[in-house]
């Protein structure tokens, strides 16, 4: 069994693990739970012989807030996906959040999750701390909520608000934490997008 039909089975548990874990309060990242942010922006294909299992793929898919479509053809069938903007899914530990974004990934999708524990020897990964409090306004809402979900999925501490018509977001991190990435290209846009709003970067070569 591959890891993408072992993580498959697994779905069921740790998605009724994540809603459960979603219905948290705002600053649940405070008590030990973390957020994966997750993307797909183009159409993506998977292909299944069985109908039982492309339906149950997209019923998943579906629950996550995914675009779903689902075509027959050529003795099989596909079940194409695409989220456009950032998603998110909070969890209730960190083990929960690798396992998810070990399914993601295996999926397809893009991911962001920030880890407290240093990157396994030899991975390309970027450090990244922002100790004091910064605030940052926007005069989109749209905008501003998916800025504090990709804050949250790094593992920030975030405080959403708004006032005299826009909207505010204040953020830190105060413990060093770590993104690792598939390669040095990515490694250098996400320190990028970092440094811009304002975090102290280390990316090795």
């Amino acid at each position: 069994m591959n890891t993408f039909t072992t993580l498959r089975a697994l779905f069921p548990l740790l998605l009724a693990t994540a809603f459960l874990a979603d219905a948290a309060p705002l600053h649940a990242q405070q008590n030990g739970t973390e957020t994966i942010a997750f993307r797909l922006v183009e159409w993506k294909a998977s292909h299944f012989n069985n109908p039982a299992d492309a339906q149950k793929h997209a019923e998943q898919l579906r629950q996550l807030g995914c675009e779903v479509a689902v075509d027959q053809h050529d003795g099989h069938i596909d079940v194409r996906t695409r989220t456009g903007g950032w998603k998110s899914v909070t969890l209730g530990s960190h083990a929960l959040c690798d396992q998810w974004e070990a399914w993601l990934k295996s999926a397809g999708f893009e991911t962001l999750h920030g880890h407290g524990h240093a990157p396994a020897a030899g991975s390309i990964a970027v450090q990244f701390q922002q100790p004091a409090w910064r605030t940052q306004h926007f005069n989109n809402q749209a905008q501003a909520q998916e800025t504090a979900l990709l804050f949250k999925a790094l593992g920030c501490e975030v405080q959403e608000g708004q006032h005299a018509g826009h909207f505010d977001l204040t953020v830190r991190c105060t413990t060093a934490r770590t993104l690792t990435c598939a390669s040095h290209d990515q490694a250098h846009a996400l320190q990028n997008w970092l440094n811009q709003n304002g975090f102290q970067t280390q990316h090795a070569h």
